[in-house]
């Protein structure tokens, strides 16, 4: 993990989604709330956990995104409500959930993003 490089892609979000529309269509801003929710889960990934893609959702959400293939990915979408959300499909079980941010990474949540990074 090289939060520098993350914290920077945060930063460089919330310059280019701070306003409603900003994906061209009616996509929701980026607040920096959702920002600090998300710098707030970053910092509890371990530091051996590679990289995930961050993206801006049209809904205002962070995603963080670690793909080995189709058949071995996990999305996390940190949402303005303060709530993680997050689908995974290893092999052929899809597993998602939901939980407030305030409790960090859980073991169960690491444990899948460990299988999708093992596998890359």
């Amino acid at each position: 993990m090289e939060y520098k490089l993350l914290f920077n892609r945060l930063d460089n979000i919330l310059k280019e989604c701070d306003y409603d529309g900003w994906d061209g269509y009616n996509g929701d801003k980026v607040t920096k709330k959702v920002l600090e929710y998300t710098s707030e889960f970053i910092k509890t990934i371990p530091i051996e956990i590679e990289n995930p893609e961050i993206v801006p959702e049209s809904d205002g959400c962070i995603g963080l995104n670690w793909d080995a293939n189709k058949y071995m990915n996990i999305s996390i979408s940190i949402g303005t409500d303060g709530f993680i959300y997050y689908a995974s499909i290893i092999g052929e079980n899809k597993i998602h959930g939901k939980y407030s941010i305030g409790i960090g990474i859980t073991e169960d949540l690491l444990d899948i993003i460990k299988k999708v990074t093992k596998n890359k």
